[in-house]
């Protein structure tokens, strides 16, 4: 029994059912040389199909969307035609009304991301650029104790500019981060407060007597603050008492504030 090889390709690219009003099959064109020869020999086309990616094929497809801004199934099938009728091997390919869809979807974001930006406004887009920069042009400043303990008032006289400092005493202190606001800020019709709390905040073991906080004296045990010895006397039951006062006055100022934002409110 003699054996015959089946002149078909089984697996890569093959010669497919295409339907005639989309391709021309038969011999590849002869103008046709490397890669696009060889995908016409293997589809059995005139001219081999691919995707919509020259500036005359997207001039095609753009001008035929003016006049068709939602197209449907059927707007895709003429479009393909027309590549058809105007496919000359150089510049234009024929399509398949697939081909022509799946490029809609990608055309169709990128027309929203433009409109996007021409909404923003000139305005919006600068602030949206300050908003995420990961620098700021305010003066840094050199930041004190009294500075840093958020229970004491903004001190303008403590905080002095970076270059009145020693670069030494500069390179051993910490600097003050600048606050920046986040990008939905500007849309915001009231106050937001922070509900953070940065562990650098936390009060002294020995508060109310110390004044500092965590960071500053180091007190997250009695023993561990660095003013300790100026609290020497001071026995567990009046620390007792004098943090339960505290804890007392500043339920009644949380409530005073409360209050004061409901009536401007």
């Amino acid at each position: 029994m003699e054996f015959k090889a089946v002149d078909t390709a089984m697996v890569g690219i093959r010669p497919l059912s295409y339907d005639p009003k989309y391709v021309d099959k038969g011999a590849p064109d002869p103008g046709l040389t490397g890669d696009l020869q060889f995908l016409a020999e293997r589809m059995g086309l005139f001219l081999p199909l691919q995707p919509i990616a020259s500036r005359e094929e997207i001039k095609i497809f753009t001008e035929f969307m003016l006049e068709h801004p939602k197209p449907s199934d059927s707007d895709f099938i003429k479009v393909a035609q027309i590549y058809k009728e105007r496919a000359d091997g150089v510049h234009i390919f024929p399509k398949l009304p697939s081909l022509v869809k799946s490029y809609y979807n990608r055309w169709k974001l990128n027309q929203e991301i433009k409109a996007s930006k021409r909404n923003l406004g000139e305005a919006t887009l600068k602030l949206r650029e300050t908003l995420f920069k990961n620098s700021t042009s305010i003066e840094k400043f050199y930041a004190t104790d009294a500075v840093r303990d958020p229970r004491n008032k903004p001190n303008i006289d403590a905080a002095m500019p970076v270059a009145a400092i020693p670069q030494q005493q500069r390179d051993n202190e910490p600097t003050v981060q600048t606050f920046v606001p986040p990008v939905q800020a500007p849309s915001q019709q009231s106050h937001v407060p922070v509900l953070t709390k940065q562990s650098g905040y936390y009060k002294c073991a020995w508060a109310p007597f110390c004044q500092y906080t965590r960071d500053v004296c180091g007190g997250i045990r009695r023993d561990k603050c660095k003013y300790k010895d100026n609290y020497k006397d001071i026995s567990s039951d009046q620390l007792a008492e004098a943090k339960t006062k505290m804890r007392n006055e500043e339920k009644k100022r949380k409530w005073w504030n409360q209050q004061q934002q409901e009536e401007q409110q």
